[in-house]
């Protein structure tokens, strides 16, 4: 079983405080064991945290400098894609501006016309209707024996 443990020997203060100091060693030896093993933890865990530090910084610099970049480009291509907008606007406006003074033109042309043709309509009416008020007057005159 277990082995027997002589009381005896637990009565002398000399053995009693030599077994305590010993034991006292043992649990400093262990502490001191315990916390080597726990700074180099420590130090492998700020070593890592150093090495994710430095590869965060990188990668924020790339990640900026390619924001940085993209955010150059997109400016450039929206200033080109705007430029050749307002071209385009540009020539759509004197195509219209063109184009309006053209129908202008065949509006005042065909105005012109057809106030030529309702003149000689009205003189044709005119002249129709002096025609006709001059055949009743002479048919007026016939009858009522005034010519």
């Amino acid at each position: 079983m277990s082995e027997v443990i002589n009381i005896e020997k637990f009565y002398n203060h000399d053995t009693r405080i030599a077994l305590l100091e010993k034991s006292v060693s043992d649990i400093s030896c262990t502490l001191v064991k315990i916390e080597n093993k726990m700074d180099a933890g420590f130090e492998a865990i700020n070593r890592r945290f150093e090495v994710i530090d430095k590869k965060m910084d990188f990668n924020y610099e790339k990640l900026d400098k390619k924001m940085d970049f993209n955010f150059d480009h997109l400016n450039n291509k929206i200033d080109s894609n705007v430029f050749r907008l307002e071209s385009k606007i540009d020539k759509l406006d004197h195509k219209i501006d063109f184009n309006y003074e053209k129908l202008d033109k065949k509006m005042d042309g065909g105005f012109a016309r057809l106030d030529k043709k309702i003149d000689s309509g009205f003189k044709w009416l005119l002249s129709l209707i002096i025609a006709q008020s001059t055949g009743l007057l002479a048919v007026m005159a016939h009858g009522f024996h005034w010519i």
